[in-house]
């Protein structure tokens, strides 16, 4: 089952080929195949299954791909890394006079989206819909989301703008929603690009938001966690803008990564504590612990 990684430094940006060998769907087990995402990279969201009942982990093999050109000339800092759908391109944003590059899969340099001096300081991207021709940039000089329209290589307009300093983003094609939170005042805003609204959630924390995600099925479902260990699960269908569930005490320090599972009952937290953590939404208290978080 082969994935794709592209992972950056501040000035070089590295695409790598995983192949899971061995991998088969462990029936008895207790849990299921997972998929996961860490700050540092981005991951095609296939998942990652054990190899055999006695829960030892699958074999993988990393064999790198290329090595993109070194862009700090161009960029200056490379903040996030944004695939399309496809899993065939990536952007790279950053700072600098070409705030944007795109990629292809192997890191062979395509082409600049053009720099914009708007954008000072770019900490989040994502791309949405079946051919990707949507870009939502989160930007901290102004605390805003843009939205780029790929296709005529332009921005089309303010989504949001926040009080405090953007912390993180996640985007649904589905539901056509952008979630946005911040790193202090406890600030979670919710776009709807298809009729141009924002609602905001109210944060039961307002220590820093660090992750979001959007649930895959059909409900409007988001999780955010934030620098208390603290997993919050909202509707935002809801006219109530309070979490529908917390789980305190999830991670033991600051969360770094979030993702729903593959059905949207169980939530998977990476933190700080050199843990994962996989959360039953169904229930009221972190299911199980299991492996140890490199976030």
């Amino acid at each position: 089952m082969p994935c794709t990684v592209a992972a950056s430094t501040s000035d070089t940006i590295r695409v790598w080929s995983l192949e899971v060998l061995g991998a088969t769907p462990n029936t008895a087990a207790t849990h299921k195949p997972y998929s996961r995402r860490t700050s540092s990279a981005l991951l095609h969201r296939d998942p990652i299954q054990q190899s055999s009942e006695t829960n030892t982990p699958a074999t993988v093999t990393t064999t790198a791909v290329a090595t993109a050109d070194t862009i700090s000339d161009a960029i200056g800092s490379v903040s996030c890394v944004s695939w399309d759908a496809s899993g065939s391109t990536f952007i790279a944003c950053g700072q600098g006079s070409s705030n944007m590059r795109q990629y292809d899969s192997h890191g062979t340099f395509i082409q600049d989206l053009g720099g914009t001096g708007a954008l000072a300081n770019i900490v989040a991207a994502r791309q949405m819909g079946h051919d990707s021709t949507t870009l939502f940039v989160a930007d901290n000089g102004q605390r805003q989301v843009r939205r780029w329209d790929l296709a005529r290589r332009q921005y089309m307009g303010v989504c949001q703008t926040h009080e405090n300093d953007i912390s993180c983003m996640a985007v649904s094609a589905r539901r056509k929603q952008v979630v946005t939170a911040t790193a202090s005042g406890g600030e979670i805003a919710v776009f709807n690009a298809g009729y141009n609204t924002r609602s905001d959630l109210r944060s039961a924390t307002h220590r820093a938001l660090t992750c979001v995600d959007i649930a895959r099925g059909h409900q409007a479902l988001v999780a955010v966690g934030s620098d208390d260990g603290l997993v919050q699960l909202f509707d935002s269908a809801r006219l109530d803008s309070s979490p529908t569930k917390t789980f305190s005490h999830v991670h033991a320090a600051p969360i770094r990564g979030i993702c729903f599972g593959m059905d949207d009952t169980a939530v998977i937290s990476a933190g700080l504590d050199s843990r994962i953590v996989v959360t039953d939404t169904r229930a009221y208290a972190p299911r199980s612990v299991r492996g140890k978080s490199s976030a």
